[in-house]
């Protein structure tokens, strides 16, 4: 049941116009290990330690690919475009990601679902690509929500950022079953 709330269609009907603009972001240095680490920062109707995961992968992934942006330039386009799903209350849409890269040009690939996430855990492992966003259900149901983290392979091993909250540092992520199973992959993209 739940990989049908995964359709790009769903996160749509919760997007609602949002007016109010967040002031004064404060500047943030990438990369972002841990959301945790940014309970004082704005975004939408929350704050990013509650519903940043979607923009810190965005913003991790652009420092990164050598493109690094300001954390509030990615706030304002979430804001802007509508990606934030209530608001911001429920997060943000897992395929603002891609809306982003295709906006700006971003080489990228996509995988979308349980029948491509064979296909992504591959590019991941032995892709030509480096850097990875990966958006997943938390549990077995859509109310126990959804996470996206940045993957970074580089000498040989797989690094993940914030695949939890309080994270620290980056974490050695074996393969993507560490993180999730076919069943709970919502979409990823893999950056050129």
């Amino acid at each position: 049941m739940k990989f049908l709330f995964s359709h790009p269609f769903w996160f749509s009907l919760a997007r609602l116009p949002f007016r109010r603009r967040v002031k004064d972001i404060p500047q943030v240095n990438a990369p972002v290990t841990g959301q945790a680490s940014l309970a004082h920062v704005p975004a939408g109707r929350s704050s990013m330690d509650y519903m940043g995961c979607e923009m810190i992968a965005l913003f991790n992934a652009l420092h990164f690919l050598g493109r690094p942006q300001p954390l509030e330039a990615i706030v304002r386009a979430f804001e802007g475009r509508r990606w934030l799903l209530l608001g911001g209350r429920w997060g943000a849409s897992p395929y603002a990601v891609g809306a982003y890269a295709r906006e700006t040009a971003l080489p990228h690939t996509v995988c979308r679902g349980k029948r491509q996430y064979e296909r992504f855990a591959h590019e991941v492992l032995h892709g030509p690509g480096r850097v990875f966003v990966v958006s997943f259900w938390l549990g077995d149901t859509v109310f126990s929500g959804a996470h996206a983290a940045l993957l970074v392979r580089r000498d040989g091993c797989l690094w993940g950022y914030n695949l939890f909250n309080g994270q620290q540092a980056p974490l050695q992520v074996p393969d993507l079953s560490c993180l999730c199973y076919a069943d709970r992959f919502i979409v990823g993209y893999a950056f050129q």
